[in-house]
């Protein structure tokens, strides 16, 4: 889902912004089955000029078969989308109650409108007759060019991007910390293999006490006076080391 900051249409008089009409959850879906592009918002449902509570709705849906599309990028955040269509757009009005007891809205109820003309807060008359005429639309998304691109790749409008976006300072920080952690940890879970005592130190040639390797992995040695002791006898394997 992407977020949609302006939406413009060619009308007979020429270019008509349509994006003040959606106040609310502007958003271009990316739909995969059927593949299919899709305009959604909502707007305040008024009463004499007073709010009910309640949310009108409008959605414009075109199929992949029907649409070509092409992309500039207008800044590191935000990227232009004109979008062609050889067909004219399937388009649904619908109301979203407040649900009360829970706090948050409801489920929209949608209305095919097929010809009908009929308009609503979200979608006047007016400009779903712009909507079916214009067959070109030029939108300004509130995304990165490759964001855009890899949610259009999933329905074959655009490539995916290739070219991965560079790293912050912050980021390859923390990625040089987790290298230098795990060489760290690999260094700490190899034992001395029989030369020492890795709990106490004792070297193999004192003669002192028997000293031998408790475990094949990790390679931990062990004296039998440490073998025994419940922190020191505990290869680094199972320290998790």
């Amino acid at each position: 889902m992407l977020s949609i900051q302006g939406l413009k249409l060619d009308g007979p008089n020429g270019g008509v912004d349509v994006s003040k009409v959606a106040q609310k959850e502007f958003v271009l879906k990316v739909l995969v089955k059927p593949p299919k592009l899709v305009y959604e918002w909502s707007a305040p449902e008024l009463c004499f000029g007073y709010g009910r509570g309640g949310f009108s709705r409008a959605k414009v849906e075109m199929s992949t078969s029907s649409v070509s599309v092409s992309l500039s990028e207008i800044s590191a955040q935000r990227t232009r989308l004109h979008v062609e269509l050889s067909d004219k757009p399937t388009i649904d009005i619908g109301t979203q109650d407040w649900d009360k007891k829970q706090g948050r809205r409801a489920r929209t109820k949608w209305i095919g409108l097929g010809d009908r003309d009929i308009g609503c807060e979200a979608l006047p008359n007016s400009v779903r007759q712009i909507f079916l005429m214009a067959r070109s639309h030029e939108l300004i998304l509130q995304h990165t060019l490759p964001k855009v691109q890899l949610e259009l790749s999933k329905i074959q409008l655009a490539d995916a991007p290739t070219v991965k976006r560079p790293l912050s300072e912050y980021n390859q920080l923390q990625k040089a910390l987790a290298v230098a952690n795990k060489k760290i940890r690999k260094e700490k879970m190899r034992g001395s293999d029989g030369a020492r005592c890795d709990g106490c130190g004792l070297d193999a040639d004192s003669g002192e006490d028997d000293v031998d390797v408790i475990c094949g992995r990790c390679l931990y040695t062990a004296c039998g006076s440490c073998e025994v002791h419940h922190c020191r006898g505990t290869c680094y394997c199972k320290k998790g080391w």
